[in-house]
């Protein structure tokens, strides 16, 4: 996904549709049917399978480098959700969010 795209959805909080997910590579699989099937047939391979093996081949596919860089990636977006989730913007909409689900709730 580019950076104009993934601007898009971060700022417009614009969603994206299970094929558009796996288009981008956000999914390895768009499951319409049989949910429980798919995910029960997928936890029986990996049970079935060497765990030793399983652990080798991810670390195989993250290396060091990849981690280091995802760690500080999350660190960033652990620091601004705080920042964003400390702003009185955020309690301000929080505020209004509970008052909404009040008044919902009244009406029940």
């Amino acid at each position: 996904m580019g950076n104009r795209r993934a601007a898009e959805m971060l700022i417009l909080g614009k969603k994206i549709t299970a094929k558009e997910a796996l288009e981008c590579g956000f999914v390895t699989d768009v499951i319409e049917n049989d949910v429980l099937g798919h995910v029960m047939e997928l936890c029986q391979k990996l049970g079935n399978s060497p765990q030793e093996s399983i652990l080798a081949s991810k670390r195989l596919l993250r290396p060091q480098t990849m981690l280091t860089l995802l760690d500080s990636v999350n660190q960033a977006e652990v620091s601004e959700l705080y920042k964003r989730q400390s702003s009185p913007e955020f309690a301000e909409s929080a505020a209004r969010l509970l008052n909404l689900l009040q008044k919902k709730k009244s009406k029940l």
